[in-house]
């Protein structure tokens, strides 16, 4: 069973199920235009672009020995407490959802800054192995993207996938509490589902 009583039959559904919520639903959504598409006078990402751009992404990943969120979760290191195994639990958003989290988060700012002629600024703050900020780059040519993590597991698998990628994002380790610069940012992700509610707070 997992670790929340799950059987094994209940997983494979369940990941089932977000495998197509994530190649169908979402694929679908992020093809939309969006509203800086709209105000940029620029028409939606193209399907067969932004299919390859997923795919490069998912090559990139399996390069780096961590094709799924299961192959990522092993490189946790053992938590020394019950807090810590709660804040340092694993989890993971899908290329497509990436994409449209890091697009809803810069649709209110992207315009301006682009105006502006400065790079717009997307930071993930517990970006594990760089799905989120990989994907937010190659769906985003031109975004400033960085990720910072505090597992130096996640951290090298991370930067090997940013390697074979070409180096379209920066990823740092260490502890974004810390970390004043990581917080300078046009949008700001943190996927809190699995923190305790002391760090959330």
């Amino acid at each position: 069973k997992a670790d929340d009583n799950r059987t094994a039959a209940t997983c494979a559904a369940a990941a089932g199920f977000a495998r197509l919520a994530e190649d169908v639903l979402a694929r679908a959504e992020f093809l939309a235009p969006s509203t800086v598409d709209k105000e940029l006078g620029a028409d939606a990402v193209h399907a067969a672009a932004a299919d390859a751009a997923r795919n490069r992404w998912g090559a990139a990943f399996a390069e780096a020995g961590v094709p799924t969120a299961a192959h990522a979760s092993k490189l946790v290191a053992p938590a020394a407490t019950p807090r810590q195994k709660r804040d340092r639990r694993y989890g993971e958003l899908g290329f497509w959802s990436s994409g449209l989290v890091a697009r809803a988060a810069l649709d209110e700012y992207g315009s301006g800054r682009v105006r502006a002629g400065r790079p717009r600024k997307f930071v993930d703050l517990g970006s594990g192995v760089g799905r989120v900020t990989l994907a937010a780059a190659l769906l985003q040519p031109g975004l400033e993207v960085l990720g910072v993590e505090i597992e130096p597991g996640l951290h090298d698998a991370a930067t090997r996938a940013t390697a074979a990628l070409g180096g379209i994002a920066t990823h740092a380790l260490g502890d974004f509490l810390a970390d004043d610069a990581a917080w300078d940012a046009d949008a700001v992700f943190v996927n809190s589902t699995a923190f305790s509610p002391e760090l959330v707070k």
